[in-house]
């Protein structure tokens, strides 16, 4: 019985690694998406901003 709550508790100790990383992952390319980026002006025209293409699921801003 030790052993499996020992095995337990390692299993729990990476999944909670591995959403903490999934978290800060999707905070960081939320937060690249802010309107405040210079991408658009007031107006709606385009600025400066960095060369490629943004493709996000909008469903990730929620």
């Amino acid at each position: 019985m030790t052993d499996l709550t020992v095995k337990i508790r390692e299993l729990r100790d990476v999944n909670e690694q591995f959403l903490r990383a999934a978290a800060r992952s999707a905070q960081e390319t939320l937060a690249g998406l802010d309107a405040g980026n210079g991408t658009y002006t007031a107006s709606g025209a385009t600025t400066a901003s960095t060369p490629g293409a943004r493709l996000v699921d909008q469903q990730l801003k929620r």
